[in-house]
């Protein structure tokens, strides 16, 4: 991922996996934008996108998230 921009939305992304409240349509989006954004193959499966941001980013995963709204919020921008 070369855009700094979008680089900032990974630590969203991968919150917003976390989500209880996501139907199931919502969270395939999730991680399918985690996949382009990043480029990586990982499955459907939050802990392994959290562990991937926590070694790849060297900060501490982020936590997890109930905050759609900022997501959609995002998805405007």
């Amino acid at each position: 991922m070369h855009d700094p921009k979008m680089r900032q939305r990974v630590p969203d992304l991968v919150r917003l996996a976390t989500d209880p409240h996501l139907d199931a349509m919502t969270r395939t989006w999730v991680f399918d934008a985690l996949r382009d954004l990043t480029g990586q193959a990982l499955p459907d499966d939050p802990d392994q996108w959290r562990a991937w941001y926590k070694r790849t980013s060297g900060q501490s995963a982020p936590p997890a998230s109930g905050d759609f709204m900022r997501f959609l919020a995002w998805l405007e921008n």
